[in-house]
């Protein structure tokens, strides 16, 4: 599961809770990523828990702002 915030329909909120995420095998993303493109476009309203992950892990670039502590 990944999310990005681009131009011109930037992503402002984003939950992902309680989803059974498994990385298709030769994937090189992360099973759960949020990417804000740069300062201009941030994602300023995360949750991420109470997911079940297989086969990868989480990423967050530097301009997303989480409600609570994500899951990692």
């Amino acid at each position: 599961m990944y999310v990005k915030s681009l131009s011109p329909n930037p992503n402002e909120t984003v939950d992902i809770m309680g989803n059974d995420i498994t990385r298709v095998d030769g994937s090189t993303r992360p099973a759960v990523g949020v990417n804000a493109t740069n300062a201009q476009l941030p994602v300023s309203d995360v949750v991420v828990y109470a997911n079940t992950v297989r086969g990868g892990g989480f990423s967050y670039s530097s301009n997303v702002t989480f409600r609570r502590e994500p899951q990692r």
